[in-house]
């Protein structure tokens, strides 16, 4: 291997998954590893599952014969950050804390790793060379903030300095604090101890003061909350949506929530090395993650699938814009009229 980095992804079924949600994650899951697969010989890749029969079945089923790969089971007791959350409909978004526990033991067994790359399983690869050159000049850790492109003020800083504060009492920052987004992220290893004794007391704050949470992280409540507390903290480096060719969250959908901020297209010849697509998990939208991993198997048509990201992102907001536009609204108002009289 080029470079001594890992890469992880964490796949938790709640109990009692429904079918339809169990056959997505998988198809999320394959879809990661189609792309990733072009590059087994340059990064280890483990996943964390707590059904890893299911996981070595798909893998079986979809012939991926990898080399430097990891499946690592964290029993459900083991979860217990998931477990504490006093909400059931966030129960599981902290999962990729419950298995960083996991993965310090994995590192204290194989030293030869010195950074970590932490992925969501709704993205695709479409290069590594970027991410193992960022990784190598991360000292603690990187990943995206997407702050200017949800709804947030300075009470936002002052939850998140609030938090810090629960472990790291003299901590505080005037400046505009980052919300990083945690489907990507690197970590120095070394680091890894100091993140986990620190994610106790900023999670029991954070868990506690839930709803205030909420209100100023546009509704949102999950390890990304945490692991920002911690990212600021420990001064990260910050990858840059709009322009970074290592790492971009990008959406193939358009709502009311979504910024109008967030990228619109992506750069068909110099694209990212890694693309978070949390729309693609959507049920109207599943057709997209079949697609791409057709696309996917052949490395040379990497152009293709961010022509198809452009287009998927360009028809969703015109759609959006035009069915939210003064004019649609009157024609609607004048069609439900006339309709009636007939």
């Amino acid at each position: 291997m080029s470079c001594k980095i890992c890469i992880s992804s964490t796949l938790v079924f709640p109990p009692q998954v429904e079918f339809n949600l169990k056959i997505n994650l998988l198809a999320q899951l394959s879809m990661m590893l189609t792309f990733l697969s072009h590059y087994q010989n340059e990064v280890h890749t483990v996943l964390v599952s707590n059904d890893i029969k299911i996981i070595k079945n798909l893998l079986l089923e979809k012939g991926f014969e990898y080399a430097n790969f990891d499946i690592l089971e964290i029993k459900n007791e083991e979860l217990r950050f998931c477990k504490d959350v006093d909400s059931p409909l966030t129960k599981y978004h902290f999962s990729k804390v419950d298995s960083l526990f996991l993965l310090n033991n994995y590192f204290k067994d194989n030293k030869k790793y010195k950074k970590l790359v932490i992925s969501d399983i709704d993205c695709i690869f479409l290069d590594i060379k970027r991410i193992i050159k960022l990784s190598k000049n991360t000292k603690t850790m990187a990943a995206i903030n997407y702050r200017s492109e949800k709804k947030t003020n300075s009470k936002f800083d002052e939850i998140i300095n609030k938090a810090i504060r629960e472990y790291w009492p003299d901590f505080y920052n005037k400046k505009d604090l980052a919300w990083i987004n945690s489907g990507f992220m690197i970590l120095d290893i070394k680091l890894i101890p100091n993140i986990l004794n620190s994610s106790r007391s900023i999670f029991n704050w954070l868990n506690k003061n839930m709803i205030k949470v909420k209100n100023v992280s546009d509704n949102h409540f999950g390890d990304e909350t945490l692991f920002s507390a911690i990212f600021n903290k420990l001064e990260g480096i910050e990858i840059d949506n709009k322009r970074s060719n290592v790492a971009r969250f990008f959406w193939t959908c358009q709502t009311k929530r979504i910024s109008k901020d967030s990228p619109v297209l992506l750069n068909p010849i110099n694209y990212p090395s890694h693309i978070h697509l949390p729309a693609i998990k959507y049920a109207d939208t599943k057709y997209q993650i079949s697609i791409l991993k057709k696309i996917g198997l052949i490395k040379e048509l990497n152009f293709l699938v961010i022509i198809l990201l452009n287009f998927w992102r360009s028809k969703a907001r015109l759609h959006h814009n035009l069915t939210n536009s003064f004019v649609y609204k009157i024609y609607k108002f004048l069609k439900n009229i006339f309709s009636k009289k007939y």
